[in-house]
């Protein structure tokens, strides 16, 4: 389901979110935006409450990673898609709509051995794939994208940085957009994508 399908609900934020987004998306100008804001809170809303929905209330660790009582969840949203992640173990998401990308971004987020990828057909896509993976990897950590996307990879289901076993991974793709969920440990991940 994408965020065009989850309009009635839009309508009705305080069903769904806690008060810190609530006043978050208030503060966001662009309804676009905004939208996208609320839609990723309520696919959170979804993973931890099914259909009764409920406003979840959430901190922030050391890291700055947002926990709720025994667990990590991870936001993301772009375009038309929201998704949410929750685990007992630390949890990173990323969901991006395909788009056209520049070369220049290709040299910022792929380490030397995926440029090769980016240099043949479907080379925008590949590049995208590689991004929600390293980007979910990097809200996992905690370091945010000045962690060093082209220092982060994937092998097998498995995510490294510099050579180094570091979380593991959950990708989906469609037509419309890319999605991954990076854990720290193999664990049971509930995952919600609107």
């Amino acid at each position: 389901m994408n965020t065009e399908n989850c309009g009635a609900l839009l309508e009705k934020p305080e069903l769904f979110c806690s008060e810190a987004r609530l006043i978050k998306a208030r503060s966001i100008a662009d309804s676009a935006r905004r939208l996208q804001s609320l839609a990723a809170e309520l696919a959170l809303s979804y993973a931890l409450f099914g259909e009764k929905l409920g406003a979840p209330l959430y901190s922030y660790d050391e890291k700055g990673r947002p926990v709720i009582g025994g667990g990590f969840i991870s936001l993301a949203h772009s375009g038309r898609f929201a998704a949410a992640a929750f685990s007992v173990a630390p949890v990173g998401v990323d969901i991006e709509e395909y788009r056209a990308v520049s070369p220049k971004a290709a040299q910022r987020v792929l380490c030397p051995r995926e440029l090769a990828g980016f240099e043949k057909p479907g080379g925008e896509k590949y590049l995208i794939d590689r991004f929600v993976i390293k980007e979910a990897f990097l809200k996992m950590t905690g370091d945010g994208v000045w962690g060093g996307l082209d220092r982060v990879y994937e092998k097998d289901g498995a995510v490294f940085r510099r050579g180094v076993l570091s979380g593991f991974v959950r990708a989906v793709s469609d037509s419309g957009f890319s999605f991954a969920a990076v854990t720290a440990a193999i664990a049971e991940t509930e995952i919600v994508i609107l």
